[in-house]
């Protein structure tokens, strides 16, 4: 056969390697025409024919072609029309030779089309091959009987030469540089060959046979230490004798021996991390070297020959003629499908981090290890694992037929594996449809056809109007439930092709409409935090509603009913979502087998919610309204959920004692009578069974109202604890919810916390929820059905015979059962203590309470009954002979407690005594199941005696307890596993803990008759069962991570302190004398011999975890402590960034909980290494004999020459008062700084500014206006001698996190000044939390700042003085505003018809800008006239950049006009009709100060002074749906979040003004108290007071400040 290669570019060379060995070893003719020859520019690799020098020849090549082999993406189309149709029925074969987004980094292709291709495909048996799935696996070939191929003896007497060749990082596709590891290779490289004096090469550019060339001089090659895949690089060096280090995963390792048949490979396989190690043995080893590179020689040679190899190709071609239709089959479908799902988030992440993960395989295999540990999945990541969403399905919806739409088959192995009843899967694919010109819009399928139809990548992509009839359709043909799988907003794959970018309540409102309604485990399956987070993936869990259903209770007809009832199942945002979540929380709180009654039902969601989410035996809903009942009959009913009309104070069709648990939410505020509906509520509670109620938390008006008429009452925490308290209720746990976006907590985000029943003052909230239990101390007498377990009808039962064996059997489970009793331990305690006291001491009660009570004195330690009158109740316990089963468990389980109890006393001859006595009893009487307390008493003897030294007795104990062990396990099973039909859930595996227990006694056996135990061997290996040791090495790995975490932490302060010193260092090397440099040459290695020792300790700690085997990714630290990369800031933050993104981005299981602290602990690391980035530069020492000898060319070097050159003068004198503060560069705080300094003096008050840390123009300002400035780099002794030295009264501390303690000593007042509500990461927090610790008094600049301040800081009992800053109104005063304003307005073009809004601010998130822009393109469409003027500098150019493009989208340039940054702003203000603002904090904002002098209309949000100022007509305060005061934590990331009804309160306040304009007038003082001379006055008042009382507490301030007048 004549067979034609066509490549777009040379491909390395592999497809003349192919040609070379068709046309040398088989019968078959081949050529290969290549279209761009030079497309690698000096990399020449050999060919045959160029398209572009013979075109001729090509064609007649072409046309002679049998088959034509089309090489990675080519077409044919590129070589013309006329080629096209001469090749057109031709046979032809497609190999690739790379991964689908080589082709298309930015989605162009769908992976759909290249992965499953149009026709026949090959792919080399290299990683490449898992992303094809129908491709047959081919080898790439190597002439090894060419020169070039030739082996080469190693060298000898040259240094180590290690060679790598790597994708080009300027070639087609330059990401393969990073994708392929290059940057962290090299890193690794330089830093390797500088310690061990090698000489590595990184080969680019070269024609191939420099290439080849270079390769025989090196001593080993480096191919790929990262992708987990060889190269053909890897494979030429191996040819010549190189021994080569790549690192291979388990499926490229098996493809290779698979194609070559070989048993080993020559290949070292090690990864990047572990390659320093390799290479050091490789070098220092010559001999194993020189055997390694013989054997790569010969494998390659005996194995690897093109002549054996390219059969794979010539077996191909006949297959494609013989059948070209059946040429492609599917490898492994599950497999490949993964792989290619990855591959396209890998592609993504590749090109964001320049980086890929090891191995995508085992990358998979972590996430189904942790998966099949979580009960229910709910952890969704930038991507949604398809495991994940299967794991949800399958264990919500176990049905028997599955429908999935989508472009991509994902979901079918997953969920076949997971569920094992589904018995039919179809898969339906929108895509084959438009091939096949088919509408997606019909489905070819019955009504109900399917049990469960889940949507993944497909309703985005359909336009608005077509998704109603796509929603009808999944509707239609949907049994019992829909899935809904929406990307995220902000997800940028598959660009312009996404038609539909909305939230999560807009979704579901459309499928509201369509006739569905949330499924009834919607609330189990997504967290408050998915419900609200529109950032990740939105999963959308629907059921359908029967038709007939649908049409009789319509949405339409239920939104006029809205203010009244609403079945929340079929409603969208935060409200709806608060009243579910409040039933799904309330689910988890019902028993097994309770009787559920839901009173105020309402439509009967909620009932629905608790029945599905919990194991009720039944649910009974009650509501007073026949309409609702009757729809949640029609809606919900079934035989276990019911549904009837009645009065929640009167139930009278409940009989006493016959409900377990009760639901009344929002209910008793509504109620006339809410003593009566408690006192029902009690009646039918069974003895020991829950209430859980919820109330409106103190939803009050100005009068002390609720503004809702159907509120009857208003209730607090203490009103409704006290009410439920006052009816004889226990209280267990109470919770505060909030929704937000209502009258109260409008700008809270939605949560549901657990606060102590016991705090007297929870966090504000909309809902107060307490759960309370009927005193079971009342079920004495009362008849008793047990629920929970099927109970063998057989007199020999006594396990949970509770009715026949105590007089109060609901204690049985009130007190005792774990689980099921009362879950606040105090009022558990009260309960053991009561029925201690006044029951029979024969009776099983008594010795149940007895037990209980010595548990909690070891748990609570409050002595509530003393520790000895517990052990001499024991005592008469333990003497006393009864004939109830009970009665004999409690003895046992009290002596043994007794004896935990003494041992904790340190009474160790009680404790031997309680033990011993505990041994006497045969506990086969009651059940096997009590021989673990038997077992437990003979260890704690055993493990006495041996610390005693006699070890003879304690293996006697042991070797006892072993022997009544076995007898124990042959008594009868009966009271192990109950009724054989209905066992016991606990019974056996309690029966393993016993078996568990003697296995422990037996490991302390086996060690104590060895001849010599150390006893540290003996502690750890010794008391532990097989599965406690199993539990115990898990932990034990789980916290060496969290202290290697911690180490690492510590280890990074360590660095970013040293690491400052030496770029300190650096920098003084470059500015003094060359002379001089000695000192500094001897001060860097004092610097790199204190980094030396923690970076040591950091690596131990590293190997010792990658020994343990504990986390796979754990190699990946030994780089960020690595000693060579001190420095490397931006290579530390983006290891940090790929180690935070496999350890934080993994579902992890509940038995892991203790890795929760890591995610903390990463946080900390992270912004240990930002805040080391931006503080590298801040601190610059200057010695004092050395200082004249610096040319002062900074402008902190002449502030500092300034500050030297009156130093003494400085030193000299007294100051009253110091003006503290780290930084005093330039800016609005150096400004106010100065300001007060200038009041000081003019009062004659002697002052001084002390700086601490950065210094810079603000101290020439105060140089030239006489206001003496000092520089001092903070230490405590130099700080607190010159505070003696200058007599100082008062320190007022602005931003300064410095000298409170020592003023606190010193007896001098430190007052802290807050400019703004700071937002600080945790470190820098930490700091500034102690400089407000101490302080004789706060001075907030408004009362905003100082309500965040006092959140924020704990500063509740630290008194506060609001004092405004001021402004200079003389250059206001000066304007000639209508001449000005005309000129302006020329300047920019602006008519005086339109309306300017007027935005004074520098480019910074803090400014809010996004939201502005917003507001602005929603006010334009009403009012054209309506323009923007920007006034402000660049701070943050990236922001800038997004706001222009954003501006250029909506076509908006004619509009916004941005004029930058403006020294003197004031002349803006004429030209300007509204004053803009959207900040999302402030202080006290200098430009709305202005705003106010120029009698501007304002528009702002509610920050800052915005309190003072909202009731003026004129002034537009609008709320942030997420402000400063809302955060909780470090949480502030939500303060940037989207919030479009923003956007719309400030559009419809700017189209308002437009419309109905408005005049700001304000009283004439305002000018006089705005003015700085006036505003700083109080700090006169202020210091006077501080010097006789030391405190701000009682300050009477001689002048009202501006904000106290406009109030």
């Amino acid at each position: 056969m004549n067979i034609v290669h066509v490549a777009y570019t040379p491909v390395a060379g592999s497809p003349w390697r192919i040609v070379s060995a068709l046309n040398e070893y088989t019968q078959h003719s081949a050529r290969l025409i290549v279209f761009d020859p030079d497309a690698y520019g000096s990399r020449h690799f050999p060919g045959d024919l160029s398209w572009k020098s013979n075109q001729e020849e090509c064609i007649e090549q072409l046309r002679k072609a049998d088959i034509i082999h089309l090489h990675q993406q080519v077409s044919l189309s590129l070589f013309g029309k006329h080629v096209v149709d001469l090749c057109r029925k031709k046979l032809k074969i497609r190999q690739y030779h790379s991964e689908p987004f080589f082709f298309s980094p930015d989605k162009s292709y769908t992976d759909t089309k290249i992965v499953y291709g149009d026709m026949p495909t090959l792919v080399i048996a290299q990683y490449h091959e898992r992303y094809y799935p129908e491709a047959r696996i081919v080898p790439n070939l190597l002439p090894l009987n060419t020169p070039l191929f030739e082996e080469s003896p190693l060298p000898v007497d040259e240094a180590p030469l290690i060679l790598c060749t790597p994708s080009l990082s300027n070639s087609a596709f330059s990401a393969r540089w990073a994708t392929k590891g290059m940057p962290e290779i090299q890193l690794m490289l330089e830093a390797f060959c500088k310690k061990n004096h090698a000489i590595y090469k990184i080969l680019t550019e070269l024609p191939f046979q420099q290439a080849m060339e270079s390769k025989k001089k090196a001593t080993i090659f480096i191919d790929d230490l990262v992708t987990g895949s060889y190269h053909l690089s890897g494979l030429e060096a191996l040819v010549i004798g190189r021994p080569t280090l790549t690192y291979l995963d388990s499926r490229t390792e098996m493809i290779l021996k698979e194609i070559t048949g070989a048993d080993d490979l020559p290949f070292l396989n090690v990864h990047l991390a572990d390659t320093p190690a390799r290479l050091a043995e490789l070098i220092f080893d010559r001999n194993g070297l020189f055997q390694l590179a013989t054997r790569s020689a010969q494998w390659m040679r005996t194995y690897y020959n093109a002549k054996d190899l390219v059969c794979h190709y010539t077996t191909a071609y006949e297959d494609l003629a013989k059948d070209p239709e059946h040429f492609s089959s599917l490898r492994n479908k599950l497999e490949a499908t993964s792989f290619q799902i990855i591959a396209s988030e890998d592609a993504r992440w590749r090109e964001n981090l320049k980086r890929i993960p090891s191995t995508i395989q085992d990358d998979q295999n972590i996430i189904k290890k942790f998966n099949s540990q979580c009960s229910v999945p709910a952890f969704f990541s930038a991507r949604l694992p398809e495991e994940v969403l299967s794991e949800i399905i399958s264990l919500t919806c176990q049905y028997s037929s599955i429908l999935e739409v989508g472009f991509v088959e994902s979901l079918a192995p997953f969920v076949r594996k997971k569920s094992h009843s589904v018995s039919g899967y179809y898969f339906f694919s929108p895509s084959i449809c438009m091939e096949e010109g088919r509408s997606i819009l019909t489905l070819p399928f019955p009504d109900q056809a399917f049990d469960v139809v889940i949507v993944s990548h497909t309703l985005e992509f359909l336009e608005e109007k077509d998704l109603v009839s796509m929603l009808s359709e999944l509707h239609r043909v949907a049994r019992k439930a829909l899935f809904f799988v929406i990307p995220p907003v902000s997800e940028n794959s598959l660009p312009g092709y996404r038609k539909i970018r909305q939230n999560r309540v807009w979704w579901e409102t459309k499928c509201f409409e369509s006739g569905m309604r949330k499924h009834s485990n919607y609330y189990e399956i997504l967290s408050l935090e998915q419900l609200n987070n529109d950032v990740n993936w939105i999963l959308l869990p629907m059921e359908p509603i029967p038709e007939a259903v649908n049409h009789e209770y319509s949405l339409a007809k239920l939104q006029k009913e809205i203010l009244l009832h609403m079945d929340m199942l079929r409603s969208s945002g935060r409200r709806a979502d608060a009243h579910c979540v409040r039933y799904q929380k309330a689910a988890a709180l019902i028993r097994e087998g309770d009787v559920v009654l839901d009173l105020a039902c309402g439509y009967g969601y909620g009932s629905k919610i608790l029945f599905e989410n919990s194991l009720a035996k039944s649910v009974l809903g009650i509501d007073n309204s026949a309409g609702s009942i009757e729809y949640a009959l029609r809606n919900y009913g079934s035989e276990e959920l019911k549904f009837q009309q009645g009065d929640a104070q009167d139930l009278v069709n409940l009989p006493d004692n016959s409900i377990d648990f009760v639901t009344g939410f929002e209910t008793i505020e509504h109620l006339p009578d809410p003593d009566k509906y408690l006192d029902e509520i009690k009646r039918v509670l069974t003895p020991g069974g829950r209430v859980i109620l919820s109330a409106p938390n103190m939803w009050v008006n100005e009068d002390g109202k609720d503004p809702n008429p159907n509120h009857l009452h208003v209730y607090s925490w203490e009103k409704l604890k006290n009410q439920l308290k006052s009816h004889g209720f226990l209280l267990e746990k109470s919770f505060n919810q909030v929704a937000g976006g209502a009258l109260k907590c409008p700008s809270g985000i939605p949560a549901w916390t657990e606060i102590g029943i016991e705090k007297e003052e929870p966090e504000e909230s909309e809902w107060v929820i307490v759960t309370a239990m009927k005193d079971p101390l009342l079920g004495r007498g009362v008849p008793y059905q047990e629920y929970r377990w099927k109970l063998p009808e057989d007199d020999a039962f006594h396990v949970v015979a509770f009715d026949r064996d105590y007089l109060n059997p609901y204690l049985a489970k009130a007190m005792v059962t774990i689980g099921l009793r009362i879950s606040d331990p105090k009022t558990l305690q009260h309960i053991q203590k009561t029925v201690f006291e006044t029951y029979p001491e024969d009776s099983v009660d008594y010795g149940a309470a007895l037990c209980g009570l010595i548990y909690s004195e070891m748990n609570l330690k409050n002595h509530l009954i003393s520790p000895e009158k517990l052990f001499d109740a024991v005592n008469v316990l333990a003497e006393k002979v009864h004939d109830n089963p009970h009665f004999l468990r409690w003895q046992v389980s009290c002596l043994y407690a007794a004896g935990v109890l003494a041992q904790q006393q340190a009474d160790c001859e009680k404790a031997i005594h309680f033990f011993d006595e505990c041994l006497k009893h045969d506990v086969t009487c009651y059940s096997p199941l009590l021989g673990t307390k038997i077992m437990d008493a003979a260890f704690q003897l055993a493990n006495w005696f041996y610390q005693n030294g006699d070890s003879d007795k304690a293996c006697t104990v042991l070797r006892d307890s072993l022997a009544r062990g076995e007898k124990i396990t042959k008594a009868d099973w009966l009271n192990v596993r109950g009724d054989k039909n209905f066992p016991l859930p606990f019974g056996y595996a309690e029966m393993s803990q016993l078996l568990d227990k003697m296995s422990r006694a037996a490991n302390l056996l086996h060690l104590l008759q060895r001849t010599h135990v150390p006893f540290g061997k003996l502690s750890s290996e010794a008391h532990k069962g097989y599965f406690e040791n199993l539990l115990y090495c898990r932990d034990h790995v789980i916290q060496q991570f969290l202290n290697a975490m911690r180490q690492f932490e510590n280890l990074l302060y360590c660095r970013d302190h040293v690491i400052q010193q030496f770029q300190n260092a650096m920098r003084q090397m470059d500015e003094v004398r060359e002379t001089e440099c000695k000192y500094y040459k001897t001060f860097l290695r004092g610097v790199w011999d204190e980094l030396s020792s923690p970076l040591a300790q950091g690596m131990n700690v590293v190997q010792s975890l990658e020994n343990s085997r504990s986390f796979r990714f754990i190699k990946m630290l030994r780089l960020i402590v690595h000693p060579e990369n001190m420095g490397t800031r931006s290579r530390i933050i983006s290891l940090l960034k790929i180690f935070k993104r496999k350890i934080l981005k993994r579902p992890v299981a509940a038995d892991y909980s203790l890795l929760a602290p890591v995610q903390e602990n990463l946080r900390k690391m992270q912004s240990i290494i930002v805040r080391q980035e931006s503080r590298c530069n801040q601190e610059k020492k200057f010695r004092e004999d050395s200082l004249s000898s610096v040319p002062c060319e900074t402008k902190e070097q002449k502030c500092m020459k300034l500050i030297w050159k009156c130093r003494d003068d400085i030193l000299s004198n007294t100051f009253d008062v110091v003006l503290q503060a780290d930084n005093f560069l330039v800016g609005g705080l150096e400004n106010v700084v100065i300001d007060i300094a200038k009041i000081f003096q003019n009062h004659h008050i002697p002052v001084i500014i002390m700086v601490m840390d950065r210094i810079g123009k603000a101290a020439e300002v105060a140089d030239r206006l006489g206001i003496p400035v000092w520089y001092q780099p903070y230490k405590e002794s130099e700080y607190k001698s010159l505070l003696k030295r200058w007599r100082v009264k008062v320190v007022f501390s602005h931003y300064s996190i410095y000298g409170n303690d020592i003023c606190s000593r010193l007896n001098i007042p430190y007052v802290q000044v807050f400019h703004n509500t700071y937002i600080f990461n945790e470190w820098f927090y930490n700091f500034f939390i102690k400089a407000t610790g101490n302080v004789n008094g706060i001075i907030a600049v408004s009362d905003f700042v100082a309500e965040y301040s006092k959140k924020f800081f704990h500063l509740r009992n630290c008194n506060t003085v609001v004092i405004p800053n001021g402004t200079e109104i003389e250059r206001f005063k000066r304007l000639k505003r209508h001449e000005v304003r005309l000129r302006i307005r020329s300047q920019y073009h602006i008519e005086e018809r339109d309306k300017v809004f007027l935005v004074v601010g520098s480019f910074y998130q803090q400014k809010n800008y996004f939201t502005l822009l917003e507001a602005f393109a929603l006010a334009v469409k009403e009012e054209p006239s309506a323009k923007l003027l920007i006034i402000g500098a660049i701070g943050e150019e990236e922001l800038f950049n997004c706001f222009m493009e954003k501006v250029k989208a909506y076509h908006l340039e004619e509009k916004i006009i941005y004029v930058g940054h403006v020294l003197s702003p004031e002349e803006f203000y004429c030209a300007g009709d509204i004053f803009l603002q959207a900040s999302l904090w402030e202080g006290c904002s200098l430009a709305l100060q202005e705003a106010l002098l120029m009698r501007l209309p304002i528009i702002t949000s509610n920050v800052g002074i915005a309190a003072a100022i909202h009731n003026i007509p004129g002034i537009k305060v609008i709320p942030l749906a997420f402000g400063v005061m809302d955060v909780e934590g470090f949480n502030f990331e939500r303060l940037y979040y989207d919030y479009p009804e923003v956007d719309r309160a400030f559009a419809e306040a700017m189209i308002d003004f437009i419309r109905h304009p408005v005049v700001l007038e304000l009283p004439e003082e305002i000018d006089s108290l705005l003015a700085r001379e006036h505003a700083y006055l109080p700090y006169i008042d202020i210091f006077h007071y501080l010097t006789e009382k030391k405190t701000l507490s009682g300050v009477k301030l001689s002048n009202m400040t501006w904000n106290k007048l406009l109030q």
